[in-house]
């Protein structure tokens, strides 16, 4: 699992993730966008977790917004996961959806979903709205070692992920894996490349922010240099 920040704001909703897809020994094995978006609503979908199920949810996702509005999108998905949850289970295909733009009834908002429960946070199997403003999932934001404060991205407003997010996730590569109880330790799983989606009553739009110098066949290490053209 790699990283999804969310954060919604009065009329948008901005979104930040890493296009690695990491194997069991922590070797990269491709790059690519971790978001689908929609055609025809103000939505934008990512996922977490197996390449195998989070490739499925975001074609599944984008093409079910294609049908209906963005209430029914949320309603449509929730109840087309549950009818798998038996095969999802058995074949251990574990993820953590997150669907975020503007809703019909509540506006901009983001949604998520997954198969295993946070506590105090959300219940597995369940697509929950979430409370918090800003929600980081697969990272640890450190104010001082990324040299970017809860002040600093406040002033910044919409464009702050824009302005701050490269700073912020450099941070979260050069700490992960250290950090006490590490899912893999000495591992970095954020990689490749950061996407910028932002969401607005007039769509949805993905913006590559950074590229990092990884490598495919190998684990990514935070202090790689560029290679020289």
């Amino acid at each position: 699992m790699s990283l999804i920040i969310s954060a919604v704001y009065t009329d948008s909703v901005v979104m930040l993730t890493d296009g690695a897809t990491i194997d069991e020994d922590g070797i990269l094995q491709m790059v690519g966008t971790k978001v689908a978006v929609s055609r025809s609503l103000p939505l934008a979908v990512s996922c977490r977790g197996s390449y195998a199920i989070c490739s499925v949810l975001l074609d599944a996702v984008a093409t079910v917004s294609e049908m209906g509005t963005f209430d029914q999108t949320i309603a449509t998905v929730e109840a087309m996961i549950l009818q798998n949850r038996g095969m999802l289970e058995k074949e251990g295909l574990e993820f953590e959806l997150m669907i975020a733009g503007i809703s019909e009834t509540v506006g901009a908002c983001h949604f998520h979903m997954a198969s295993k429960a946070l506590e105090g946070f959300y219940d597995a199997w369940a697509m929950k709205l979430l409370d918090y403003a800003c929600m980081i999932f697969g990272g640890v934001w450190d104010r001082i070692s990324s040299g970017v404060s809860d002040e600093m991205l406040i002033a910044a407003g919409e464009d702050g992920f824009r302005q701050y997010g490269v700073q912020i996730v450099d941070a979260m590569r050069a700490a992960e894996g250290n950090e006490p109880g590490a899912a893999r330790p000495g591992c970095v799983v954020i990689g490749g490349r950061l996407d910028l989606t932002v969401i607005t009553r007039d769509g949805a739009t993905i913006e590559r922010l950074h590229t990092w110098p990884d490598v495919i066949g190998k684990r990514i290490d935070p202090l790689r240099l560029p290679q020289a053209a």
